[in-house]
């Protein structure tokens, strides 16, 4: 039996050896690298990679100039650290990028079309290079929320809707959205807002995928259960309020706050001190109280589409699964009737509905964030009605 111990590995002396790369500086690594008949090329590559972020700007520029000279694998690593990014919410977004890369950057495209070069070049480059490549750009559906993010507003770039619909989540739509002139309707505002909520219900709450463990309807700070704290909802409330849809957000929170005292009278103060409160008991009261006419919203046909990434990101439209079948998209339903889906019709709220004011504030008083929201965006109910139409 061998025997090893770590503390005596600790105390015994030994004597300096100095390491076969002490002397390689940085200009070495490059050159190693660029050689490519050196027979070191993987090794500097490694190197290069593990110093990167931590180098002062001048040489960081140097490595990430080597590195787009290289392969597939090694070009995208640098254009992937190139663009924007943030490690945590407590950080800063860091920039990376310098005019130096532009030339690189888009001999990297044309030798490798690959995905994080190609968002680094919608991202960064001059408006005219962006335009030489936009053919190849627009075929490719993973580029088109970036181009249409950053040229929305320019003459000679048409915006495809649909085709943005196809490939962004909710709120990336709604963030390219509300820079056009006429923004979304308020049918498909209040559309949105339930969809996000049915997605989350029937993927993530009810089991049927849960990728979380975490309670995604449960305030830490407030300890109770609402349809308002969805991951990302009010980000979408934001830009829905941005977009004048007062009525949409108020009713909204209206049926929010209608499923919160639902709830809440099941289960009291008493009984939540004592007890662990269950999500599924709390998505049941959102579906027994979904609205009649979006119900379908509720019977996902998962076995051919995808509806969410991840509770704060669902798609704003079902995205087609790759199944292997010979099936054609147009021929299968997003949405399929199912036993399970519930059919108590409590609460309806149709797109026709109005609100007044004193209930709209009601509302928004009911709930900080979205107050302190409409107060930092000096927002205001101007186009709701002073009395209810019943």
């Amino acid at each position: 039996m061998d025997w090893v111990s770590h503390v005596d590995n600790k105390l015994q002396y030994r004597e300096y050896v100095c390491p076969v790369d002490a002397n390689e500086s940085l200009d070495d690594l490059i050159c190693l690298y660029t050689n490519k008949k050196s027979k070191r090329v993987g090794y500097a590559g490694k190197k290069l990679k593990k110093i990167f972020l931590d180098l002062p700007c001048v040489e960081q520029r140097k490595v990430g100039l080597a590195l787009l000279s290289g392969g597939l694998t090694d070009s995208e690593w640098v254009c992937k650290r190139l663009d924007n990014y943030k490690e945590s919410f407590d950080k800063e977004w860091k920039i990376n990028w310098h005019p130096c890369y532009e030339k690189a950057v888009e001999e990297c495209w044309n030798k490798y079309h690959g995905m994080y070069c190609g968002k680094l070049l919608i991202q960064f480059l001059p408006e005219d290079i962006v335009r030489k490549h936009i053919d190849e750009l627009t075929t490719d559906k993973d580029f088109y929320f970036y181009l249409s993010r950053r040229f929305v507003n320019t003459s000679w770039f048409k915006l495809d809707i649909e085709k943005l619909k196809s490939c962004t989540y909710i709120n990336a739509y709604l963030s390219v959205m509300i820079k056009t002139n006429d923004g979304i309707s308020e049918e498909e505002a209040r559309l949105l807002l339930y969809q996000w909520i049915a997605y989350i219900a029937v993927t993530y709450a009810k089991g049927t995928n849960a990728h979380t463990n975490e309670n995604i309807f449960y305030s830490y700070k407030s300890k109770r259960m609402r349809v308002i704290n969805a991951w990302g909802l009010d980000t979408a409330l934001y830009y829905l309020l941005c977009m004048n849809h007062h009525k949409v957000v108020a009713e909204f929170l209206e049926w929010d706050n209608n499923i919160f005292n639902q709830f809440y009278d099941v289960y009291r103060d008493s009984e939540l001190g004592t007890t662990e409160i269950v999500c599924e008991d709390f998505t049941d009261t959102i579906i027994d109280n979904f609205p009649s006419d979006l119900r379908y919203l509720l019977s996902l046909n998962e076995e051919y589409y995808l509806y969410i990434l991840t509770p704060g990101q669902p798609f704003t439209i079902p995205r087609f699964r790759n199944t292997g079948s010979n099936k054609k998209e147009e021929d299968i339903p997003k949405y399929i009737p199912r036993s399970n889906v519930k059919e108590n019709n409590t609460i309806v709220y149709s797109s026709q509905k109005t609100i007044s004011k004193d209930s709209y504030e009601r509302m928004v008083d009911s709930n900080p964030t979205l107050k302190n929201l409409i107060e930092q965006l000096n927002l205001s109910p101007t186009n709701l009605n002073e009395e209810r139409r019943e």
